[in-house]
């Protein structure tokens, strides 16, 4: 485990909104884009590729960093459309149907 250093305690704030998305829709993953070079990513963690309804508490792993693959295509669209950072929308991930 990594000591955050202050760049990532400012992005703190963005946090509470992202579990919160995440936790209301269900979804297995939530991003918010704070800027092209930042994510606040809070991810659930599954068991054998499923969530488990059955489970009174909820497992998250929670990441302040710099984007992966998928994230950065994601910035290089949101700039050729003008899009203002940080992105207003969280980005939701859903698990796919088995």
């Amino acid at each position: 485990m990594s000591i955050p250093n202050a760049a990532h305690l400012t992005y703190l704030k963005y946090l509470p909104k992202v579990v919160e998305m995440l936790v209301i829709n269900g979804a297995k993953s939530a991003t918010k884009f704070v800027d092209r070079r930042t994510v606040v990513r809070a991810h659930r963690v599954t068991y054998r590729g499923k969530i488990n309804r059955y489970e009174k508490t909820l497992d998250l792993r929670v990441k302040i960093g710099t984007p992966n693959y998928h994230e950065r295509k994601f910035v290089a669209d949101c700039m050729k459309a003008n899009e203002p950072f940080p992105v207003k929308r969280v980005r939701l991930a859903f698990l796919r149907n088995a």
